[in-house]
């Protein structure tokens, strides 16, 4: 399985590399040197070089600033991965697999559930643990109520 990947992942980088370099070609002649697409993507030319090779894969952010300086969306660098193998998923697997009727309930009802959204803290509850900081150092209530006057307009 783990062999399948690899090689999966290495057919991507290669169909990758590919598109990066047409795409890259179709430019007009001084845009379409890697020395130029280097520097709109901001990396090195031996890596965009190593990525058009198929020698590695880029990653999302790499992806994205290769998209954005050959003006072109980020998906159009990945239209190739629609001609790469799918891995055959037997019958009965996957995500359209039906679910036999006589599984047994929940160990845990509600262990599967979403978590409940957590209450946000009021300002008063944010700034009470500094308010407590400055009265343990003997600051006066005026003092103290600048400070937090002065952290509210700061964090606002």
């Amino acid at each position: 399985m783990k062999k399948d990947h690899e090689v999966m992942m290495a057919e991507l980088a290669q169909a990758v590399g590919r598109r990066v370099r047409e795409l890259r070609l179709a430019r007009p002649a001084p845009e379409s040197t890697l020395t130029a697409l280097s520097r709109r993507a901001g990396m090195s030319v031996s890596f965009l070089s190593m990525i058009e090779n198929g020698h590695r894969l880029p990653s999302l952010g790499a992806l994205v600033a290769l998209s954005r300086a050959l003006e072109t969306p980020p998906a159009n660098l990945l239209e190739v991965a629609d001609q790469l193998p799918v891995s055959e998923v037997p019958p009965g697997d996957g995500p359209d697999a039906e679910l036999p009727d006589d599984l047994p309930p929940d160990p845990v009802p509600g262990a599967f559930a979403p978590p409940a959204p957590a209450a946000t803290p009021s300002a008063a509850e944010l700034l009470e643990p500094v308010a407590t900081f400055f009265r343990a150092r003997g600051l006066g209530e005026r003092e103290l109520s600048e400070l937090l006057e002065a952290a509210r307009t700061l964090f606002s």
